[in-house]
């Protein structure tokens, strides 16, 4: 982005969380809460939601999670489908992230569900069986999240027994890389989906199996 338009964008820069301290601990526990009971959706609190701005085109589950989630010692690493001089002004002035050219050095990844494609997730840290918690955490926008019934069979920490649900948007290789990512626990991506208003965790001890 050149610096003449993200100085535009600057001049015209959304607001952020209306009490900062307060909002960003609100979001935080959501988070919590969505990474340790995988497959079980989880919505933004109502009072943090009616109150948050954000760039035009950035989905309120998304824009929440990059308010609390990044800070001047993070590096985020944006897809093509979400990145804009808007954004960019905006996650600089409010979180104070590093952007990222190469999806190698990034501690967070922006991106929409057409994007994660099993090239791109390839390069990004995995993390070591030193150092696994290194890893990268993919903040992925998705069309829909649907528990029960789903053709998805999720298991692991976090589940009393399992969940069968539907995520729309990412692709069957996504899926498909995603099962064979299984095999290299502890290292692996950590992954938020978010639609509209509404947040799923899928940490890495997470199994996801297709339903028959």
């Amino acid at each position: 982005m050149s610096a003449r338009l993200e100085s535009a964008a600057l001049a015209e820069l959304a607001p952020a969380f209306a009490e900062p301290v307060h909002d960003a601990q609100a979001v935080f526990r959501v988070l919590l809460e969505a990474m340790s009971r995988p497959g079980r959706v989880q919505a933004l609190p109502a009072a943090c939601l009616s109150t948050m701005g954000r760039p035009q085109d950035l989905a309120p589950a998304l824009a929440a999670t990059l308010l609390t989630l990044l800070d001047a010692d993070t590096k985020l690493w944006l897809g093509e489908s979400l990145d804009s001089p808007a954004l960019r002004a905006w996650i600089r002035f409010h979180c104070g992230a590093s952007l990222v050219a190469q999806p190698e050095l990034a501690d967070f990844a922006l991106l929409g569900a057409q994007e994660a494609r099993p090239a791109l997730l390839q390069r990004l840290n995995a993390g070591s069986d030193v150092a696994p918690q290194d890893s990268a955490t993919v903040l992925m926008l998705v069309d829909a999240m649907a528990p029960a019934q789903g053709n998805q069979r999720w298991r692991g920490p976090g589940i009393e027994r399992e969940h069968e649900l539907t995520i729309l948007g990412p692709q069957p290789e996504f899926w498909a890389w995603r099962r064979a990512q299984q095999a290299s626990f502890p290292c692996g991506l950590d992954f938020v989906f978010a639609a509209g208003d509404r947040l799923l965790g899928l940490p890495r001890s997470t199994l996801i199996a297709e339903v028959d």
